[in-house]
């Protein structure tokens, strides 16, 4: 069974990683399919590991690497996975023929590359699926960023205010030509300029006051 030339990628080689040595595969490997393996499946940061064998399944990708490049492929991965035996010991990974089962139920030897040791508090990926995983994390990650960017609302209630000509729209008791009418305070927000921080624009301190000349008494 060592003899074997199958193997069964699950992380950051898979094709839709879009690492560059999926290009090594691609170039002298065969694509035999997706498949599946015993095992548990753990985010280690920027990649995952995989503790076998396990009671979970583990998805993945299986390739028949081409004979004539067989030595050339594996060394690489070997140093890109950190057990080649030029890599200082204990190693991360070790490689470990596997039993592999396709999609179409039939079950082959590969070699993976595998977890020396079960880690300690580092998050398991309950699917199994790697690339399924970090998407969603992604989509999360850029969803908290982006909530964190967006304006927080106003902690007042709606009032209106009237707008009298010689006073601002934003700001209904300072000296500014604007039309006659009645604006919600949110309105008058949205067709006024004003910076990013526009709560400061309402902060109206008690020491400082504006006086209009009152209009002429008719008599």
């Amino acid at each position: 069974m060592n003899n074997s030339r199958n193997l069964f990628v699950y992380g950051t080689l898979r094709r839709d990683a879009q690492h560059e040595l999926v290009q090594l595969l691609a170039r002298h490997a065969r694509f035999l399919g997706d498949a599946t393996v015993s095992g548990k499946l753990y985010d280690l940061g920027n990649y995952p590991g995989l503790v076998y064998p396990g009671n979970g399944r583990v998805i993945g990708e299986v390739y028949a690497i081409d004979r004539a490049y067989w030595k050339l492929v594996i060394n690489q991965l070997d140093e890109y996975e950190g057990c080649s035996p030029s890599d200082p010991e204990p190693h991360e990974y070790r490689r470990e023929v596997v039993r592999v089962q396709l999609t179409n139920g039939e079950t082959l030897p590969a070699w993976a590359y595998v977890l020396n040791r079960e880690p300690r508090d580092r998050r398991e990926i309950q699917s199994g699926d790697y690339l399924s995983w970090r998407a969603k994390a992604r989509a999360r990650l850029q969803g908290e960023r982006r909530s964190a960017a967006s304006p927080v609302p106003f902690p007042f209630r709606e009032r209106s205010y009237p707008i009298r000509e010689g006073r601002s729209r934003l700001f209904p008791f300072a000296p500014f030509a604007a039309s006659r009418e009645t604006t919600p305070l949110s309105l008058a927000l949205e067709s006024g300029t004003c910076e990013s921080h526009r709560a400061k624009l309402f902060t109206v301190r008690s020491s400082t006051k504006e006086t209009f000349p009152k209009e002429p008494t008719l008599r």
